[in-house]
């Protein structure tokens, strides 16, 4: 994973990475604000199919000291492919492998 370096001691740099989880319920107003930023590329992405894939486990988000920093929304198909419907990293946090991350 691809680090955010922050200050540290003399001559060391502590390392702060997004962690990738499963999405909650509660994400769902953040992920659909990155989504916002995609407009164009996304389209309208609704909060109704957002819950289906929470509750299939199947929306996974990057955090980063609490706050929501990407996403992606995909599905497992029956033939053992998957589909990523949309993927996301804030703005302010791209260039920094989140998205590779949460593909993986």
């Amino acid at each position: 994973m691809t680090a955010l370096a922050t200050g540290a001691a003399k001559g060391a740099c502590v390392m702060n990475y997004p962690h990738i989880r499963y999405a909650t319920v509660t994400d769902i107003p953040a992920v659909q604000q990155i989504a916002r930023q995609f407009s164009r590329e996304l389209g309208f992405v609704r909060r109704a199919s957002l819950e289906r894939a929470v509750a299939n486990r199947e929306l996974y988000v990057a955090d980063f000291d609490t706050q929501i920093v990407g996403f992606v929304n995909w599905h497992a198909r029956s033939d053992g492919w998957h589909t990523v419907y949309e993927l996301g990293v804030h703005r302010d946090y791209q260039g920094q492998s989140i998205g590779r991350n949460l593909l993986y």
